[in-house]
């Protein structure tokens, strides 16, 4: 008896064993490099949108970088709308 159970525990540690290392490939494995856009990305910097503004990335430096663009086009476009609002108050003050 004692030796069917000595067999019964090797053959469930090699079942462990294989089924560890067939996810362990599985998960290797399935991992794919995503493809950068080309358009956003240039010697190691790449532009992100996080709410509503451009950001430049980079991993260059250890932990990795992220600044507002200076000519971020969200920014820029409600710039634009902010200073027409004003003039046309100011303008509608002075002709009014």
């Amino acid at each position: 008896m004692k030796k069917i159970e000595k067999i019964k525990d090797k053959i469930i540690v090699s079942l462990v064993y294989i089924i560890t290392i067939i996810l362990i490939v599985l998960l290797l494995s399935s991992c794919e490099k995503k493809e950068k856009n080309k358009e956003n990305y240039v010697d190691g910097f790449h532009i992100v949108v996080v709410d509503s503004c451009e950001y430049i990335c980079t991993t260059r430096v250890h932990s990795g970088y992220m600044a507002h663009k200076g000519n971020c086009r969200f920014c820029a476009e409600r710039n634009r709308r902010m200073i027409r609002e004003q003039v046309d108050s100011i303008l509608t003050d002075i002709f009014d």
